[in-house]
This record gives structure tokens, sequence and C-alpha cells, in this order.
């Protein structure tokens, strides 16, 4: 009995350390490792402390105005992650799924346009068929897709280009599925006499021109096209998100490049007109993406039906020019 006790307290390692340990090594910031699990900054930093006794290292040392993870901290970081993977699927193992009866929260990450379009539907979706999950929707980051790989969100939703740039895809640890496509448009107020169809890429330049920089730091797809040009619009405001973007545009004379579906919803109440873009700008394929290790659990595989029903109410309701792309793309 003494030998198992012994085994069971870990050699006087509290296992909730652990919790705190895997928001420190993700976040590398007290203050935000105790945000991330409902701790106060003090109990933190005590966590910390405990952390560094057991451990025999600081685990997180400064760098400049910044901290660091120690060569033995990122050797915690997989096998921690993994740890913590099986714990929770042990506490949280439904053998028989029932979606009517189930009690669970989800995170996902996506960009406040995509949770504008589909984040009221998932929720009428979820209230039909779950009641009991619920949803915690963050507005997506360059840290997102990481966020996968840590075990801070259950699925991410980005465009496809996107995920070619993160190096977790090389790794093979991530699945996607196409979800949904949209194109940008020209927009601006129904009185703007500016927009024409036949708009020149020269004339747009001489516009009042605005964009949207997600989350301060996440370049749109319309600024990475835009800087292919040597000549290129000016912007003369950056917005946080397309409902600011649309909501300033509707009473100037600015213009700005916006998601179609987003116009086609607001354009009889904000009074929006649309024109195509004069300069090139690829489509939109929203896409789903997750951690391996949620592929084969069953309230995951739920979330992600869910989300591809919540698709099918999208395009029913808000059917775009660009719709017959709708079937996964090869």
């Amino acid at each position: 009995m003494a030998e198992w006790s012994e085994g069971m307290h870990f050699k006087g390692l509290d296992l909730n350390l652990l919790v705190a340990l895997d928001a420190l090594l993700s976040e590398r910031n007290v203050t935000r490792a105790a945000e991330r699990v409902h701790m106060s900054q003090p109990g933190m930093s005590a966590a910390l402390q405990k952390l560094r006794w057991h451990f025999s290292d600081q685990l997180l040392e400064r760098v400049g105005r910044r901290l660091d993870l120690t060569p033995r901290a990122r050797a915690l970081v997989e096998p921690l992650q993994e740890a913590l993977f099986h714990i929770a699927n042990l506490v949280e193992y439904e053998p028989q799924f029932d979606p009517r009866s189930a009690q669970r929260v989800f995170r996902l990450a996506m960009s406040n346009v995509c949770s504008e379009m589909i984040g009221g539907l998932l929720a009428e979706y979820l209230l039909e068929q779950a009641p009991g999950i619920s949803c915690q929707i963050d507005d997506l980051s360059l840290n997102s897709l990481s966020g996968l790989t840590d075990g801070l969100y259950d699925i991410c939703i980005t465009i496809a280009e996107r995920t070619l740039l993160d190096p977790s895809f090389a790794e093979e640890v991530i699945f996607e599925e196409y979800l949904f496509s949209d194109r940008l448009v020209l927009v601006g107020a129904e009185g703007n006499t500016a927009l024409r169809q036949d708009l020149e890429f020269s004339e747009l330049c001489e516009l009042p021109y605005a964009e949207v920089r997600f989350g301060g730091d996440v370049v749109s797809m319309v600024e990475q096209s835009l800087r292919r040009h040597k000549v290129r619009p000016r912007p003369r405001m950056w917005l946080p998100g397309y409902l600011q973007l649309i909501s300033l545009i509707s009473r100037t004379e600015f213009v700005a490049a916006i998601p179609e579906r987003m116009f086609l919803k607001y354009r009889a109440s904000l009074g929006l007109r649309a024109v195509p873009l004069p300069f090139h700008v690829p489509e939109l394929l929203e896409t789903a993406v997750w951690h391996v290790r949620h592929q084969e659990d069953p309230a995951h595989e739920f979330l992600r039906a869910a989300l591809k029903e919540v698709v099918s109410r999208l395009v029913e309701r808000t059917p775009t020019a660009s719709d017959h792309t709708l079937s996964a793309p090869a």
C-alpha cells in the first residue's frame, strides 16, 4: 500500500499544477496563463514557484522584455499535452454519445466575419439538437492554429491559404475539411456615385479606402493581394472587423472590399451597393481544421457534422454567385 500511495502522489506533485504548467508553457505569460485557466494572477505566480521547485528549473526565463521557455520546459511541452489529453479523454469519455443529454463546452476560433455568418446558426442548431453543448467562439489570431496543438481550441475555421503557411500541417497532425466559399466585392454606400461597375484600379486608388485588420495583426487576403501592386489604394482607416467596416462605409464616402455573403446580409438594412473588385483576390475557401487527437471523438464528430449542417443553412439563406463551388473543391 505504501508503494501505491507514493506512486499516486507523483513525488509530491499536485496534479492540478499540470494544468497550470500547460497554460504557462503555452502562453509564456503569467497573466494570460491565469486568465486561460480562470485563476488569479497571484495564484498562478504561486503555482509557477511550486513547479520551479519541483522540476529544479526556472521553466520560464526572461529574455529581453518577454519570457521564454528553458530547454527543460521545451522538453516538457509535448509529453505534458499528451498526458493532459489522455486524462481529459478519461474524464469526458462517453461510450455512446447522445447529443440530447451530453454536457460539453467546445472552444472554436474563427474570423469575426465567419462568426457573424455562422455563429447564430450554430447556436440555433445546438439548441435544437444538443441543448447541453455550449460553444465559446474566439476571434482568429496569429496563434489560433497552434492553439489546436496545445489543446486550447477544438476547431479553427480559417481560409485554406492560411493553413498552408502553418508548420503544424507539415507534421500531418491536423485534419481539415472545406466548409464554404465566399468572394470579395467592392462595397460602398448606396448613394456613392464613385462606385461604378466599370471602375478601374487606378480610379480605386483615388477613393477613400478602408481595410480590416483582424486582431490588430492578421493581414487580410485583400491586403496581401494589394501589396503586390506598386501603386495601390492608401487605406485611411483600419478596423478590427467587417461589421465596423460596413458601418463606416454606409455613412461615408469610403469604399472597402467585403465578403459577398456579408454584403448580401446587410445590403438592405444599411443601404449598401457592390461592384466587382478591379483587382484579383483569391476566392475565400473557409476550412475547418482540428488536431488528430479529436478525429475519433464522437462528440467532436457531432460538432463537425453540426458545422456542415449550419453551412448548408447559410448557403440556403445567403446564396452568392460563387455557390457553384460549394461542393468540396478538388
